[in-house]
């Protein structure tokens, strides 16, 4: 129970570190061509990201206060979809990149 509960806590932080990434641009406000729509839809991304992950965060927190191995690995599963969505997101940009013409 307790390597579960240590790993729904690095998920946590590791989601931390990718929504801090996420505001980060959205305050550096560097997206290019795209102007004020593509700066809207990431706003609304990362406030979806943000809302996602105070719920991971209560069902984190609620199952560490009641020791529920069932509510831990939801936590776990609910705090690796925006990584997977951020993974996709990274090998998509460099796939993109490779492609392109030097």
């Amino acid at each position: 129970m307790n390597k579960l509960l240590a790993a729904a806590w690095i998920i946590f932080a590791l989601d931390l570190v990718v929504l801090a990434l996420m505001a980060w641009q959205v305050a550096a406000g560097d997206f290019g061509d795209g102007g004020e729509a593509e700066r809207s839809s990431a706003l609304t991304v990362t406030v979806g990201m943000a809302v996602w992950l105070a719920v991971v965060n209560l069902v984190l927190v609620v199952s560490w206060w009641r020791d529920s191995r069932g509510a831990l690995w939801v936590a776990v599963v609910g705090g690796a979809l925006p990584l997977l969505w951020a993974w996709t997101a990274v090998v998509s940009a460099i796939t993109d990149w490779a492609q392109a013409p030097q």
